[in-house]
């Protein structure tokens, strides 16, 4: 397919949407980081033969030990926004709940087609489960929720643990 114009028809090719795609996101993020304090810890999710996935967290002001956690997924129709525009939220979520909130940069659609950023969803729920001790949360009180096509990963993500054999909230 193309794109319809008053002189015709302009073709557009998967690299040009997914380098326009990329392009704005950069944009997005530069915006981001050069306006606003960033809270969030970026933590990298470390997977088997498969690259890791970029995470930032957010500590409860009053935290305790073996928090709960909630995985926070961004919207964007899958190729756009960043896990920075929930920046404020996720922390303000990790506050008023008392939880470590996983504010979730999964892989764009664009960049890896689905369900690879499912997958990741899936790998970040699992690695709070598994290295619960180790990371001082609860691994028996872990939810995810998610916007738009954030909603969508964690619907996918919460049925692929539950395949696996783990439980979620």
């Amino acid at each position: 397919g193309g794109i319809f114009t008053a002189c015709g028809k302009v073709q557009v090719t998967d690299a040009v949407l997914k380098k326009m795609f990329k392009s704005v996101r950069e944009k997005q993020v530069e915006e981001i980081r050069a306006n606003c304090d960033i809270r969030g810890e970026e933590f990298l999710i470390p997977r088997d033969g498969k690259k890791s996935v970029q995470t930032y967290l957010y500590h409860p002001q009053n935290g305790g030990e073996k928090l709960p956690v909630l995985v926070n997924i961004h919207g964007g129709g899958w190729v756009g926004n960043d896990a920075l525009v929930l920046d404020t939220q996720s922390g303000k979520l990790a506050d008023r709940l008392g939880c470590l909130v996983v504010n979730l940069n999964y892989v764009k659609a664009d960049e890896e087609p689905f369900p690879y950023c499912q997958e990741e969803a899936r790998d970040v729920l699992e690695y709070f489960i598994d290295h619960a001790d180790e990371l001082g949360v609860d691994g028996t009180r872990i939810a995810v929720m998610g916007y738009s096509a954030g909603g969508q990963i964690s619907a996918a993500a919460a049925q692929m643990v539950y395949d696996d054999g783990y439980q979620i909230s």
